[in-house]
């Protein structure tokens, strides 16, 4: 578990969830999945520089990373819940982030989040998250 502060009067939790399967929502914890079309590596400089995969080029952002390529497979590694809370208003929010280990290629072992490529969802009063299927698919054995 980590937490900051957020301003001057709030503070963000998040909980590794990896291991409550029903949370993982269309995803299935340490299984391979495979991209069905090019996707793009960024660097999410406002939340704590974390890499993720969008579906389009951002146009002149310097946060652009690199391709990750169509047939690349991804391993779900991690899930983590985000509780936010304010002094003024109480607790605002919640959210999870699933993560992948990108398997091939120039980026292998690069740890990633998958939501800009996922379908949000909400599910038994959670929001969750399952695969795009024009971007990302169950691999087959």
């Amino acid at each position: 578990m980590t937490w900051a502060i957020v301003g001057l009067y709030g503070l963000d939790i998040t909980i590794d969830v990896s291991s409550d399967n029903d949370l993982w929502g269309g995803y299935d914890y340490q299984e391979e999945y495979t991209l069905e079309r090019d996707v793009f590596l960024m660097l999410l400089r406002y939340d704590e520089n974390r890499l993720t995969l969008v579906p389009k080029r951002p146009s002149q952002d310097t946060s652009y990373k690199g391709v990750i390529r169509k047939g690349t497979r991804l391993q779900t590694y991690k899930l983590e819940r985000h509780f936010v809370y304010s002094l003024f208003i109480g607790g605002y929010g919640t959210g999870l982030i699933p993560y992948v280990k990108i398997l091939d290629g120039e980026f292998a072992g690069t740890i990633v989040s998958i939501e800009d490529i996922s379908i949000f969802y909400k599910e038994d009063g959670i929001f969750k998250y399952r695969p795009e299927e024009l971007l990302i698919s169950r691999s087959t054995p």
